[in-house]
């Protein structure tokens, strides 16, 4: 059945705002797209619709942006994150969501809020091979018990620092990477439908049009705003978390 034009105009507002945002700042596409489409054609295929679009927009981005990332640097992050997504789903089938969801807010907001009160670095740390394995499984980890996976990832690179023009091309990187094998996961898993196509379909000139004005609102972002506006998307993302997990709970 065809999606309704209405649907598909919004479908592609939303597209269009979730790919200037990831952009423009790196992360943040499914945190605004997914609660907004849900709206619209239900969580379901909001969620489906996201990781069919995020795939597409993340490999866009890797592919526009300079200076480009090597993949080889995030490579690991996004091997284990992979590894280790089955052991969230596992948790979450066995422990109770709202209380994950519950921690992964918690966690996430704590660190976002100390990160956001520091102030931005700009010198660049060399990576942390140890750190890396430990964020990587947590990310995998989350990505299987919760959909947020990201959120570890950006702490750390904000973390490594190196300026907003490095943590894009990190961010850029490990999305491209990390994407892949889930929208495979998801369509071989009938997760992503012919509707979800549709959608997908019609919300890809918009995101070239939000790609468009992320890359032409970069230079306009100081550093400061940079990591403030990266590290409130992260405290939204966990006040949705735990938004959820109260809502459970009552």
């Amino acid at each position: 059945m065809s999606v309704p034009i209405e649907q598909l105009v919004w479908i592609a507002a939303f597209a269009l705002a979730a790919a200037a945002t990831q952009s423009t700042v790196g992360f943040g596409s499914a945190v605004l797209f997914t609660p907004l489409a849900t709206l619209v054609v239900g969580a379901h295929s909001a969620v489906a619709t996201s990781i069919a679009i995020g795939s597409v927009l993340s490999i866009a981005l890797y592919l526009e942006y300079r200076p480009r990332a090597p993949l080889a640097t995030m490579l690991p992050l996004a091997a284990l994150g992979t590894v280790f997504t089955p052991l969230g789903i596992w948790v979450l089938a066995h422990a109770n969501e709202a209380t994950v969801r519950a921690l992964v807010g918690f966690v996430v907001l704590t660190g976002a809020v100390v990160t956001l009160r520091s102030r931005p670095r700009l010198e660049a740390r060399p990576t942390s091979p140890p750190v890396s394995v430990a964020v990587g499984a947590l990310s995998g980890v989350l990505r299987g018990a919760t959909s947020m996976g990201g959120p570890p990832v950006l702490l750390y690179v904000h973390w490594l620092g190196g300026g907003p023009p490095t943590i894009r091309g990190r961010m850029f990187a490990y999305f491209a990477l990390f994407t892949i094998p889930g929208v495979l996961i998801a369509w071989w898993g009938g997760v992503i439908g012919a509707r979800e196509l549709e959608q997908s379909l019609v919300s890809v000139p918009a995101m070239l049009v939000g790609i468009a004005i992320g890359r032409w609102g970069r230079p306009h972002v100081t550093d400061v705003w940079f990591h403030r506006s990266s590290m409130a998307l992260l405290v939204f993302t966990s006040a949705v978390a735990l938004g959820a997990a109260v809502a459970s709970f009552t």
